[in-house]
């Protein structure tokens, strides 16, 4: 939340949008319940490695939770962050090879560009809707916010 902030902030002086990319892994509960909680532990950090390597030098990449990853790209429009978007579900898709076995898991991500007229959380909020928007059109899906769902907080 800290960087988003940062970003943000800087935003008006850059002029250039900042954008969340919002993670959550398809199938990953599966993981956990089939090989076990260590397994699921190290596909995790594979996990976080793969986004370290698709991701820009300039980017941040923070775990929000369980099997949730964010993203904040500054200086991006949204044909960039779309493009971001889809390396990372394809980077993330091909298998892991893990202590007991080969696992595979893909993701759904939901982008959302500042526009101005939010902070930090309802950014993050937005990018939050269109992963779950993004998870309805099926594994591996990437949706853009368009705020024609925001759920309720």
């Amino acid at each position: 939340m800290d960087r988003l902030q940062q970003a943000l902030t800087k935003e008006p002086r850059s002029a250039e949008p900042v954008s969340v990319l919002f993670t959550d892994l398809d199938g990953f509960k599966q993981i956990n319940d089939t090989l076990g909680h260590e397994a699921g532990d190290r596909l995790l950090a594979e996990v976080a490695a793969r986004l370290g390597d698709v991701a820009r030098a300039e980017d941040t990449i923070a775990r929000q939770s369980g099997d949730e990853f964010v993203v904040v790209c500054e200086r991006t429009d949204s044909g960039t962050a779309v493009e971001i978007a889809r390396r990372l579900t394809s980077s993330i898709c091909r298998p892991y090879l893990l202590p007991v076995g080969t696992a595979k898991v893909t993701a759904s991500v939901g982008v959302a560009i500042s526009d101005g007229t939010c902070g930090a959380e309802e950014l993050l909020h937005r990018a939050d809707a269109a992963m779950y928007r993004a998870k309805k059109l099926g594994p591996g899906a990437v949706q853009t916010f368009d705020g024609a769902e925001l759920p309720a907080r």
